[in-house]
């Protein structure tokens, strides 16, 4: 994937294959760093089919596959169900309240 899209395809693809428990290669992107620290992911520096192909041999191990197909379910378990997201957002309107409590007081 392309960083340059990834604002807008990146979520859907990346996340439904977590939700599926396929691991990712992707692009460096800061928008990836999530993905990629929880396991679920490894991303590609350089996109040339050496680098590709090196890191499509390091999961080619079933061993390491599993595991990142374990980490990618997880992730999207954690970070993608309802309750996570509306925990998110309840986190993001108190903030907000806080605020402009501070602000009135």
């Amino acid at each position: 994937m392309n960083p340059r899209v990834a604002p807008y395809c990146w979520q859907v693809k990346v996340n439904h294959n977590a939700a599926c428990a396929v691991p990712s290669l992707i692009t460096g992107c800061k928008c990836f760093d999530k993905l990629v620290d929880s396991g679920a992911a490894i991303e590609i520096s350089k996109l040339n089919s050496h680098e590709i192909a090196l890191e499509l041999a390091k999961i080619a191990d079933r061993t390491k596959l599993y595991r990142m197909g374990i980490e990618a379910c997880k992730f999207a378990q954690e970070e993608l169900s309802w309750k996570s997201i509306v925990n998110k957002i309840e986190i993001q309107i108190k903030t907000v309240i806080g605020r402009k409590q501070n602000e009135q007081s």
